[in-house]
């Protein structure tokens, strides 16, 4: 994992988005094992790497981006919810958060200074 901190850092990324980075191996590398609490375990670090690009996103300044992106983004995370729980079993829970934590993070995305509108 230093390794991938040091490429980030190479690379531009710092502080959260290098941390959003690091999470998402580390998702990648748990979702690469065997058994549902090596899915859990991925799904929390990607959860975490995108709590760390939404304060990364905050620490930038975001505004409001208009009820428009907002109403399109929860409608279709709303439509995925609706698909996916019935699905996801015993994970719904869990599945459920994750979805709630992608919308924060792309809400948070949209509402950047000179993100494009939808």
């Amino acid at each position: 994992m230093r390794g991938l901190a040091g490429a980030a850092a190479l690379g531009g990324a710092r502080g959260l988005s290098g941390g959003g980075l690091v999470l998402g191996a580390a998702g990648d590398f748990a979702l690469s094992r065997p058994g549902e609490r090596a899915f859990l375990a991925g799904m929390a670090a990607f959860a975490g790497g995108h709590l760390a690009y939404l304060a990364a996103f905050w620490a930038r300044g975001v505004e409001w981006p208009g009820a428009g992106p907002v109403i399109l983004l929860y409608s279709f995370g709303g439509a995925v919810e609706r698909w996916v729980a019935p699905r996801a079993g015993a994970l719904k829970w869990p599945v459920g958060g994750y979805i709630l934590i992608i919308l924060a993070m792309a809400g948070g995305a949209a509402g950047l200074a000179g993100a494009p509108v939808v």
